[in-house]
């Protein structure tokens, strides 16, 4: 991907020249230019005969002889070329170092909009990109866009470079959902396109522009599986390029490249191999042996491939490639990225599982020393985390193909935790570093978190960024700066064991790590001192079946009162899954005569081929994969023991034999328990609990400013974060998300009150008064900022929030604890986040979350758990409880005040779980709170 540039002719002068050359006119005498061009008709010449090294030597002696004033712009100009060129001679740092400082340079003395700080920062988002720094590449090229857009018009030329240059690194990344918007933009500027000044030169030249803005709208619609509409526009690309470039140009060739993978996604897999072969062929030919493009060229031609003949000779042929790339582009590098997971899938699928573990094995140490930065963005670094999971898939695979069972299990529990621990703002593993380093990273993401809030609603508000961004990159260089101190990531294995590992196997009762596979789940399971590994169900049929007990359970909670569903909108298919449906699904499909039919083929699923490793034991240690946080485990019926039955007759349940606790990975014990230790030896209150908030007196007036902002309004905090989970994605939705805010709002919880008072009476038991109460207005985000700010927030051993909680099912950092709604302290809008909770110091063992759906995040894409049982495990507590789905106001209650009593008389929070569990089933309480409040902890 790309951007064609006017040709240049024979007859040009050399500053004509040096226009095309820059991405602006400027210096060429458009607006404040300096005397001089940036190079001299020598440097010019060498440049354009490709003698790069010759022409560095020039520039850096005439740079040396250029004075800083009166003209700082020609100096500017002058070092931002330099950069460029040695960015041509591969001298990546060094290029990246020089543009640096000319772009620092051309800010503070010519300010963000001038031509000459356009074009250092064009070069320096180039720079950034060549090395695979694409986090730090695209803010570069989105600050750009408005200012391009201001000075050269909306469909100018400068702004569809701009557009073209964002979505190729969004590409890179794999953020496809970002790029598209950009790309039909782009085809729509090339298509109003005319030859004339500031334009493309020829008619020729407008056709191979509009010719690669198809193929690159076409390449994104191919990503996102919208194939039938990619074929047709990258024939177009073809076509228009072929007629304004000639056939063997570069531009024409990589075209026919994207219209090979859309006839491969169509299925023309002979059509699209023989034209792959003909491309490499003629580049091979026209561009050489080395060209990128022939390279590239080569790479999709393995790719394509099928059979075992055709496998055996790409997989020869790709393992020098592979080197190449790895020495040009660096071993952390997208490119190689993807080079070596395509090797290593030759090689598997030739049975040559020992060469296929080696490549895998090498790509693993370079991704992991690679530092994960935090982007703008948020889809950005999950779409480059996404890219990562199919080399870990693979790695995983290969080792178990291997006989390496335990490495297995180690790199897949450090894995979950490596995500989860970037899924909410880029936020490091729960324990990484001093405690001093980690207060500060906390400190800089919190800051970073607030500044991008002020930012998305600036945006979708159409008001002024720049400010805001300044700040942010000040921010941003102080958190990549913190972030560079700590250690790097390491590949675990039996050889190298990762200080968790004994921490498991010390574990006295049982301990289980799901990994969903490829299309299985997969169980591995501790035995003394080694691990065995249990293949259970298709994928197909349990994540499916999870989300459906959860939807379902959600659905008759939130029924009318007085009119229960008078159907379950739940469904068996015939596959054995379920699945929730108003209507039915599909033919054949059963409607489900009770929902716990789900629980029962989840326990045969996931419980009963492990039952004789788990048998006999009193705890359970789970680490989750993916939606296996929605399972409530205890409440799932013994079938691998049908005869067992309760004192009431009823069947026996997990939780009626063993402590069930969950985590998102293992790899948090050996963490876990040095907190805890840690812990047991401060001077802690009892207890911190959060209730009787306001919320029903909402006063909706301000609604109205923000579907209507006035002109001279100034921004403020980001007020009511419900909305992003729909506005994220479609700034458009804004005013109608408010207005559906509006209506709604929520009803206060009479119980609450009387559940956090009982509760603070018991911690405290007969001694005097030491726990602390928010109720009422009290009970604001403000007051618990205020708690953290000062440091007292991490003095409570408990905390317990009776609140109503939001869920952000898109999003999982911005689920949150609602807290007082009416009267909101400025800069509040009640919403603690989960993004804003890992962000806080708690040394607590228990936080207690007692709140609709506050347990309800699996992250869609790897890990066990994100939302808010992973901020409160960053937060720094030892363990938390949290609901899969909404729970009754006056049942929580009394389940709570068993819960804290069980706690008051010496019970561990495992066994007072469990305990109050069996006591509330007995008391007949509802099945929404019984099952649906679960532990995240050892």
């Amino acid at each position: 991907m790309g951007f064609v540039t006017p040709s240049l002719q024979p007859d040009r002068s050399v500053r004509a020249m040096l226009a095309s050359v820059c991405l602006a006119l400027w210096c060429s005498g458009v607006q404040a230019a300096p005397r001089e061009a940036c190079a001299d008709e020598a440097t010019f010449a060498l440049i354009k005969a490709g003698q790069w090294a010759q022409a560095r030597t020039l520039m850096e002696q005439r740079i040396e002889r250029t004075p800083e004033a009166p003209e700082p712009a020609l100096r500017i100009c002058m070092r931002t070329l330099l950069g460029s060129v040695l960015a041509r001679l591969g001298e990546l740092p060094q290029a990246e170092a020089q543009l640096q400082a000319s772009h620092a340079d051309a800010l503070k003395l010519l300010g963000p909009g001038h031509e000459a700080t356009q074009e250092a920062a064009f070069h320096l988002a180039s720079a950034y990109s060549k090395r695979g720094q694409y986090d730090k590449a695209i803010p570069v090229y989105r600050a750009m866009l408005p200012i391009a857009e201001k000075r050269h018009g909306a469909s100018s030329l400068p702004v569809l470079t701009v557009l073209r240059n964002t979505s190729t690194a969004l590409h890179w990344i794999g953020n496809y959902a970002d790029a598209l918007p950009l790309d039909t933009r782009a085809l729509a500027i090339a298509e109003q396109l005319v030859p004339g000044p500031g334009s493309c030169d020829t008619s020729g030249t407008c056709d191979a522009i509009r010719g690669r803005a198809a193929q690159n709208l076409a390449s994104t619609l191919i990503r996102l599986g919208r194939h039938a509409e990619a074929l047709p526009l990258a024939q177009r690309g073809v076509d228009l390029q072929r007629a304004g470039l000639g056939p063997l140009h570069a531009n024409t060739l990589d075209a026919q490249l994207s219209l090979a993978s859309a006839l491969i996604d169509a299925g023309r897999i002979p059509e699209a191999r023989a034209l792959q072969q003909q491309v490499r062929d003629q580049a091979r030919q026209a561009l050489g042996p080395t060209h990128e493009l022939t390279r590239k060229a080569e790479l999709d031609f393995a790719a394509s491939a099928r059979s075992a003949g055709e496998l055996q000779a790409a997989s020869e042929g790709q393992g020098a490639q592979l080197a190449q790339l790895r020495q040009r582009l660096g071993p952390a590098h997208p490119e190689v990225l993807l080079t070596s997971t395509n090797q290593a899938e030759r090689l598997m699928r030739l049975s040559q599982n020992r060469e296929a573990l080696s490549v895998a094995e090498t790509a693993m140490r370079d991704t992991l020393a690679r530092p994960d930065t935090l982007l703008f963005d948020d889809r950005s670094l999950d779409a480059w985390l996404t890219m990562q999971s199919r080399l870990h898939g693979l790695y995983i695979e290969l080792l178990l193909r291997n006989q390496r069972v335990a490495d297995a299990f180690l790199v897949s529990e450090s894995l979950k935790l490596r995500r989860q621990s970037l899924s909410l703002n880029g936020q490091e593993d729960a324990d990484s570093g001093s405690g001093e380093a980690r207060a500060a990273r906390k400190a800089t993401s919190r800051r970073l978190h607030l500044i991008d809030q002020k930012v998305a609603l600036a945006r979708s508000l159409s008001q002024d960024t720049g400010p805001l961004m300044a700040q942010r990159a000040i921010a941003f260089a102080e958190w990549q700066r913190l972030r560079a101190q700590m250690p790097a990531a390491s590949l675990p294995s039996v050889q190298a064991p990762p200080p968790w590992l004994a921490a498991v196997v010390q574990q006295a009762g049982a301990v289980v790590g799901y990994r969903f596979f490829g299309p299985t789940l997969l169980a591995f399971v501790t035995e003394g001192s080694g691990v065995r590994v249990v293949v259970l169900d298709t994928q197909d049929r349990v994540r499916p079946s999870i989300e459906a007990y959860r939807l379902t359970m959600r659905a008759i909670a939130m029924a009318p009162r007085g009119k229960p569903l008078s159907t379950l909108p739940l469904w068996r298919l015939p596959s054995g899954a379920y699945q929730h449906s108003p209507t039915e699904p599909q033919p054949e499909a059963r409607r489900a005569a009770d929902i716990d039919e789900v629980l029962h083929s989840l326990s045969q699923w996931l419980i009963e081929p492990l039952w004789p490793k788990l048998a006999g034991r009193e705890r359970l240690l789970i680490g989750v994969d993916q939606n296996l946080g929605h399972v409530p485990f205890e409440s799932l019926p013994l079938t691998a023991d049908p005869q067992a039955k309760s004192a009431a007759g009823e069947p026996t349940l997990l939780g009626d034999r063993l402590a069930v606790g969950m985590l998102p990975s293992l790899a948090l014990l050996d963490t876990l328990g040095e907190r805890q230790r840690h812990y047991a030896r401060l001077e802690r209150r009892p207890l911190l609990a959060v209730g009787g908030a306001h919320y029903a007196r909402i006063a909706k007036v301000g609604l109205v400013q923000f579907v209507r902002p006035d002109a001279g309004r100034q921004l403020g905090a980001m007020d009511m974060k419900q909305i992003w989970q729909g506005v994220q994605r479609d700034r458009s939705l804004l005013p109608l998300a408010m207005a559906q805010w509006a209506q709604g709002g929520w009803a206060d919880l009479p119980g609450s009150l009387a559940e956090v008072d009982a509760i603070a009476r018991t911690a405290d038991g007969a001694g005097p008064r030491r726990s602390l109460v928010l109720r009422g207005a009290q009970a604001s985000e403000a007051m618990v900022q205020q708690l953290a700010d000062t440091g007292e927030l991490a003095s409570y051993r408990l905390l317990h929030f009776t609140t109503h909680g939001f869920l952000s099912d898109d999003e999982p950092a911005l689920s949150a604890i609602v807290l007082k709604q009416v009267n909101r302290e400025p800069g509040t809008d009640g919403y603690l986040t989960a993004a804003e909770i890992a962000t806080l110091d708690l040394h607590s063992d228990l936080v207690v979350v007692s709140a609709c759906d506050s347990g309800a995040n699996a992250s869609p894409g790897g890990g066990g758990a994100a939302g808010l049982s992973m901020a409160l495990f960053q937060a720094g507590t030892v363990s938390s409880i949290l609901s899969l789905w909404p729970i009754e106001d006056e049942d929580s209650r009394r389940f709570m005040e068993h819960f804290h009593a069980d706690l008051a008389a010496g019970a561990d929070t495992a066994e007072a779980l469990r305990r109050t569990r069996v006591w509330a089933r007995a008391q007949k309480l509802s099945r929404h709170v019984v099952q649906g409040l679960v532990r995240w902890g050892p």
